[in-house]
């Protein structure tokens, strides 16, 4: 991910933003930021619909709530630290 990050940094833009933009510009040439290299953001709605087509539909049986749990229940305590 060095690249990714270099990439951001000299595009003054986050890590996922670069990614976002990679993943548009190589996507589709007519894409909304146009293969512009010094757009520093894309739009919320250029951001869906990037990660739309990348990654399909959402579909899990489970309700938000159980999937909260799970979220919760797979996270480790971390470690512990001495101020």
């Amino acid at each position: 991910m060095g690249g990714i990050r270099s990439s951001a940094a000299i595009n003054r833009r986050s890590i996922n933003n670069e990614i976002l933009v990679i993943l548009e510009r190589n996507m589709d040439n007519n894409s909304k930021i146009n293969n512009d290299f010094q757009a520093r953001e894309i739009s919320k709605q250029a951001k869906l619909d990037i990660w739309s087509r990348v990654c399909g539909q959402w579909q899990d049986d489970r309700s938000t709530q159980e999937i909260i749990d799970d979220i919760y229940q797979a996270r480790s305590l971390g470690r512990d630290i001495d101020l």
